[in-house]
């Protein structure tokens, strides 16, 4: 199959070890709903998506696997068909993450978190579609919300570069506060559309702003306790951070180095400008970010996970 696609997704699947899934008929071209065609740049475990799962990995904890591969689908409808995608970001961050508990926490710079959900989804503006973030770790404290931390997932994603992008206009505001005249970042109104871009090269620039919109939907977390979210009861004295956590088995570095310097420069923004804004609770933005095989690298992964990502 890989014989088949162009030299960017040759590069991309080699970092997955599908032989087995490949074996049992499971691996097949996705289906796009949008063109209404098979693409053979794009590979699907082609059955039905849980039961498929469950019998290629074969969970350690499968209970708790079926109750994460629900919360992961609950987002904004087409994750179902998207979770099985090899590639999938969504998928990368179930496999990984789904046995995070108290009898498996994950020490990410110094917090045990003991609790995982994925999706969450929090209110950016009234009416208008909700920032979905991937993962939301959560540390505990004598039964108590000690940390939260939320996590985008990024995959393969990091390839998609560009110099510019379009972010709808009730963002303005927004975008004029915390870009301001920054020197790496520009955002221009053009023909009634905010374009968002790199003053210099160009990387993934949906995730950057990705970041933008889930800092801003947090703001309104917390602002509003419980707001779309009912799983996480939010304390006063909690600590709440975001970051962005991706995948970095790639043979070259560019995309991933450009990607992650771009982050840097975000992240800063935001936290400047969280700490001049008034507010009893404040956000932290991880300052660079997350590597998922430095991060799981001491983690009692599925065996089966980590040779499909190898581990």
């Amino acid at each position: 199959m890989i014989e088949e696609m162009d030299e960017k997704n040759k590069k991309i699947y080699r970092v997955l070890n599908y032989e087995d899934a490949l074996k049992k008929n499971y691996v097949m071209n996705t289906y796009s709903y949008k063109n209404n065609s098979y693409s053979p740049n794009s590979l699907s475990f082609g059955k039905s998506n849980l039961i498929t799962l469950k019998e290629l990995f074969g969970f350690k904890n499968e209970e708790v696997f079926e109750e994460k591969f629900q919360e992961a689908i609950s987002g904004d409808g087409s994750e179902g068909r998207r979770i099985t995608t090899l590639i999938s970001s969504s998928l990368c961050a179930l496999l990984h993450f789904y046995n995070v508990s108290k009898d498996n926490p994950l020490e990410i710079e110094n917090t045990l978190y003991d609790e995982v959900h994925f999706e969450i989804q929090n209110t950016v503006f009234k009416n208008s579609k909700p920032s979905n973030i991937d993962i939301a770790l959560i540390s505990h404290e004598n039964d108590k919300i000690k940390k939260i931390l939320f996590l985008e997932s990024k995959f393969s994603e990091i390839f998609s570069l560009k110099k510019n992008i379009e972010v709808g206009k009730k963002y303005y505001h927004e975008y004029q506060s915390i870009i301001g005249h920054d020197k790496d970042f520009h955002y221009d109104i053009v023909n009634g559309k905010i374009i968002f871009g790199l003053n210099d090269g160009m990387c993934y620039m949906q995730g950057i702003k990705q970041m933008i919109s889930h800092y801003l939907g947090i703001c309104s977390f917390i602002k509003n306790k419980s707001d779309l979210n009912e799983v996480i009861q939010l304390d006063n004295d909690c600590e709440v951070m975001l970051g962005t956590i991706v995948f970095d088995g790639w043979e070259e570095k560019k995309e991933l180095d450009n990607y992650s310097k771009a982050y840097c420069k975000i992240a800063k923004l935001l936290n400047d400008y969280e700490m001049n804004k008034e507010s009893d609770q404040k956000i932290t933005i991880l300052d660079d970010i997350l590597l998922y095989k430095e991060i799981f690298k001491d983690y009692p992964l599925d065996e089966t996970v980590k040779k499909f990502y190898r581990y």
